[in-house]
């Protein structure tokens, strides 16, 4: 018996449940999906969604579990994982240097100890939600958001898209969809593709949605090459997996033929990216954009003719699978059956080397594309866990040491490139949160990847395949993961995912622990196992429920408040940076103001109304908001050189010192950040403090730094030192 069987009334349970499941098909489709045109941050916008959603079906579960006058207990390897994983997450938060950041991730992208929390409150409801219930509705819901996610990206390749707007928010590239990033929409849509390839195998389903699932394949994938991201291509290799389930459950030559039933998909899996790779180019219009008629080129036919293929193939292979008889299925392999399989081997492991040799031209330029920068990026994180090994520096805290910590020649180079993630979630979890977070994450995933396995193998038929779906996702959300960054978008799914394999690979008999207040008719049938009857059982009184129920919208309407101000505060923002362009200096200062007292640890919003000040004339108001901006965001030299800019307005000669000085920690080998230091330190005879950092720089003895040490020495005034190192170079 699950916990949401009632003996408080059929009207409460089916009430109960169907608020519960609404919930669920919501959260599943709005996060990925929701776009808002007043928000600058997306993320902050989906994460705020997300924590929403999950206070309000935290708060009806908890009446519930007061409604019925129990709670099961999880199995206990993810119950101690579980409470492992979420103390670790509060503890570094609270040790963290910026506490705030760590626990809320406000100022980047909502990423932090509090929404992990959220899908942690997800898993945990989904696996109890679920145990003993079809998954089905999760599943329609991961299609429903695939749809619209494709359906707003190929509106964009093919310049169909009525938001013009879309543009200026995307990170990069033309096709964003709903995310507004590239990168994370191919993940969703890769990470969902494996439900996609499921419909093709599914008995249950009428013969014309089976084959609309297999033409959607092809658009899918369409929509993730268009996006441009290698990431998303690889990621949804892990669909394959489904296919592979599928033959498994054949016998005899029926595999053989499952076989080829299925080659269409895979082929168009792996090698439609290959073969879109060249036609997705867009060319580009006067004004530097690209234009959305010639984004596609050739990928239109290519597109087409495989979508007719995949529909006709799968038509074709549903009626021979009719004809299968039982007597095929029975019967064992006959002697032709080595004869058969010889000739598959041959001809995969030939298909796999043309595949290879097709794609690794490709292949080749992304991975070296895509670790350009990552390699920099986790070398940093590495530094940051070697130097914080136990606690780390807290979630989304990158961002204050990764210029600090880059290697030299990252930082001569690409002086302007910083980055606030390490663009790997297992290594995001070890650099914020030491090896005590990243440890019990790992555990966590290993505990759930040995029930999906379990799941997997004590199933059969169609469940199996559904499982081995799932499976797949989960899979696919890993690999991307591994090399991409964790935003409210994707960092959901992983977690409804896994409470639907925990639900099927978990011991069918759950411990139920009755709430001490409630009434009894007997105690020690309470404890008996599942199969007691319900008038023994424990029970909530009509007050209880009635206190229970006004505690959880109480609970609700207390933290709407203080879990949307990031989001309010954003809004805010917005209106304040489009007044101070359109120059409404008053009305940009309101606005700016307003997100202040909603996010107050915002460093970006006080160095807006510090500029704001500046712009007025108001040079000791912007003094404090600069230098307030430049310690809520420590690491940012950008910040601290202006703020020590605007005390030399002020004449605080020895305070801009103190902010240049945190500027050169902060970016030690940047040539900007050196220069404008330098010609200060000379006007301000303070030259030494750059003589002797310039000395160390010289000691180093890498070639890469003489120009700049070269630059420094000019800016200072001193063009024998500066020939001197030109000559060396």
């Amino acid at each position: 018996m699950s916990s949401d069987t009632f003996r408080a009334g059929p009207r409460d349970r089916d009430i109960t449940r169907v608020a519960v499941d609404i919930l669920y098909v919501l959260l599943i489709i709005a996060v990925p999906v929701v776009l808002y045109r007043e928000a600058l941050n997306q993320e902050i916008l989906k994460a705020t969604v997300l924590v929403v959603l999950v206070v309000v079906l935290v708060a009806l579960r908890s009446y519930r579990a007061v409604a019925t006058g129990f709670f099961e207990s999880s199995p206990r390897p993810l119950r101690w994982v579980t409470a492992a994983f979420a103390g670790a997450l509060l503890l570094t938060s609270a040790l963290s240097p910026q506490p705030w950041v760590a626990f809320t991730g406000a100022p980047v992208r909502g990423i932090g100890a509090v929404t992990y929390l959220a899908c942690l409150a997800i898993f945990h409801g989904v696996f109890r939600d679920f145990r003993q219930r079809p998954v089905e509705p999760l599943l329609r819901a991961f299609l429903a958001a695939h749809a619209v996610v494709v359906g707003y990206a190929l509106l964009q390749a093919y310049g169909a898209d009525p938001f013009d707007w879309i543009v200026q928010m995307s990170f990069a590239g033309y096709v964003s969809s709903t995310f507004a990033n590239p990168n994370f929409a191919s993940a969703f849509v890769a990470l969902t593709l494996p439900f996609l390839v499921r419909h093709q195998f599914n008995p249950a389903l009428r013969v014309t949605l089976r084959v609309a699932g297999a033409v959607a394949v092809a658009m899918s994938m369409a929509a993730i090459t268009f996006m441009d991201s290698f990431q998303g291509q690889m990621a949804s290799l892990a669909a394959l997996v489904v296919p592979l389930v599928w033959v498994s459950q054949q016998s005899g030559r029926r595999r053989f033929e499952a076989l080829f039933h299925v080659a269409p998909t895979a082929g168009a899996i792996v090698l439609l990216p290959v073969l879109l790779a060249r036609s997705d180019m867009p060319s580009r219009l006067s004004n530097g954009m690209p234009d959305p008629l010639h984004l596609t080129g050739s990928g239109s036919r290519i597109v087409a003719v495989t979508m007719f293929v995949l529909g006709a193939w799968t038509w074709l292979g549903i009626i021979r699978q009719d004809r299968w008889t039982q007597e095929v299925e029975e019967a064992g392999p006959s002697r032709g059956a080595r004869t058969y399989w010889l000739s598959v081997s041959v001809g995969a492991t030939a298909a796999v080397a043309v595949a290879a040799v097709l794609a690794w031209p490709l292949v080749a330029a992304q991975v070296a594309s895509g670790l350009s920068h990552r390699r920099e990026m986790w070398i940093v994180g590495l530094r940051t866990l070697r130097e914080n090994p136990f606690f780390g520096t807290g979630l989304e805290t990158y961002y204050s040491y990764f210029s600090p910590l880059r290697p030299v020649e990252h930082a001569v180079r690409f002086e302007g490139i910083l980055s606030d993630n390490i663009h790997s979630v297992p290594l995001s979890m070890f650099s914020g949160g030491g090896l005590l977070l990243g440890c019990t994450y790992l555990a966590l995933l290993g505990v759930i990847g040995a029930y999906g396995v379990l799941a997997l193998r004590r199933s059969s038929g169609p469940e199996q395949t559904m499982i081995g779906a799932v499976l797949a996702a989960w899979l696919a959300y890993h690999v991307q993961s591994s090399v991409s960054i964790d935003v409210a978008g994707l960092a959901y799914t992983q977690w409804v995912l896994a409470g639907i394999l925990v639900a099927r690979g978990a011991p069918e008999a759950l411990r139920i622990v009755p709430f001490p207040w409630t009434r009894s008719r007997s105690v020690r049938a309470a404890s008996r196992p599942r199969h007691r009857s319900p008038a023994g059982q424990r029970r909530s009184t009509p007050f209880q429920r009635r206190l229970a129920f006004l505690s959880a919208v109480a609970t609700v309407l207390a933290l709407l408040g203080p879990v949307t101000a990031p989001m309010r505060a954003d809004f805010a923002y917005r209106d304040a940076e489009e007044a101070r362009l359109a120059g409404s200096i008053q009305e940009a200062h309101d606005h700016i103001q307003r997100a202040i007292r909603l996010d107050s640890r915002n460093g970006r919003y006080a160095e807006t109304l510090g500029r704001i000040y500046v712009r007025v004339g108001d040079l000791q108001s912007a003094l404090g908001e600069l230098e307030r901006s430049a310690r809520l965001r420590p690491g940012f030299a950008s910040a601290e050189r202006l703020a020590a800019r605007i005390n030399i307005d002020n004449g605080d000669i020895g305070r801009a010192v103190y902010w240049y000085e945190l500027a050169l920690a902060s970016e030690p080998y940047g040539s900007f950040g050196l220069n404008e230091s330098a010609r200060f330190y000379v006007t301000v005879g303070e030259s030494d403090r750059m003589y002797e950092r310039l000395a160390a720089y010289e000691a180093l003895n890498l070639e890469i730094l003489n120009p700049v040490i070269a630059n420094t020495y000019e800016a200072l005034g001193d063009e024998g030192n500066a020939e001197r190192l030109r000559g060396d170079g």
